[in-house]
């Protein structure tokens, strides 16, 4: 499977999806050669994507929040969130490299735009809230009575040990259908595990 969001096709969750996901963000590891090597290789279902154009975030999401599938892109905090209901949590790796998956988060501004689809529709949310938590907070990714929110997590530095999370919350704006035009702004994506191998091998 391309590593290229624009090439992977949006499938539904599978039963393999099913069994390798883990919804325990706690237990992630740091990014290393070691589960790099064993993510390239993993192939799970992209289950929808994400773009911040403002911070050059555009990566595939994949169900649950195992270390390979947080070195491919997002990973989904809850196995039962629906994109555009309730609250759609999202993780991803802080990385050295600014450019590589969640890592720019901490430099969000608030009123960014954040787009979600799932293969159908696309979901514009607008950041209002971004802070720095511990790691064990996990009020973050509670539901909001009657509002339709987003919320992305990543660490607040990309060293192992980090017990700090940058939260950064997005507001249900609009809801459009998937077509040609909307998805327009998922189609950039760089090559994650060549530029994360780069980095770890300094080349």
């Amino acid at each position: 499977m391309s590593n290229h969001a624009a090439d992977q096709k949006i499938e539904r969750v599978t039963a393999t999806d099913k069994k390798h996901a883990t919804f325990n963000y706690s237990g992630v590891e740091a990014a290393n050669i070691s589960n790099m090597l064993k993510a390239m290789r993993s192939n799970p279902s992209v289950i929808g994507k994400i773009a911040i154009p403002s911070d050059d975030i555009h990566l595939p999401i994949y169900y649950g929040v195992s270390n390979y599938v947080l070195l491919k892109g997002a990973g989904t905090l809850s196995p039962t969130q629906k994109m555009g209901e309730g609250n759609y949590a999202l993780a991803s790796h802080h990385v050295p490299n600014k450019h590589l998956l969640f890592s720019s988060l901490g430099k969000i501004k608030l009123k960014s735009w954040i787009y979600l689809t799932d293969g159908e529709h696309v979901y514009i949310y607008k950041t209002y809230l971004k802070k720095i938590v511990n790691e064990d907070n996990i009020g973050v990714l509670r539901a909001v009575s009657g509002e339709k929110i987003c919320t992305l997590v990543t660490c607040r530095t990309w060293h192992p040990g980090e017990t700090k999370r940058i939260v950064v919350k997005g507001r249900l704006i609009k809801e459009e259908p998937a077509n040609n035009k909307t998805l327009k702004v998922f189609a950039h994506q760089s090559n994650i595990f060549e530029s994360l191998l780069k980095m770890h091998l300094g080349y």
